[in-house]
């Protein structure tokens, strides 16, 4: 997955195991942060055939949401 992110000039920031849950709710045990320097980079990362080409091996291996966020 990692390579599918050079051609959007994007960046990994975090991949980390969930250690504690300070408030509210949250499912999910792992959290990866990926910066990307515009949406229209997420989106076409997304919809690239690269990543694309992932998506069946990603809903084997792991249950997972995306979210986009802006600063």
């Amino acid at each position: 997955m990692p390579a599918t992110l050079e051609p959007w000039g994007a960046e990994l920031l975090l991949r980390g195991k969930l250690v504690a849950v300070l408030g509210g709710a949250h499912v999910h045990t792992d959290t990866v942060v990926i910066r990307f320097p515009s949406l229209d980079a997420v989106n076409g990362w997304h919809a690239s055939a690269a990543y694309q080409a992932l998506i069946p091996l990603r809903q084997m291996a792991a249950d997972v949401d995306l979210l986009t966020f802006e600063e």
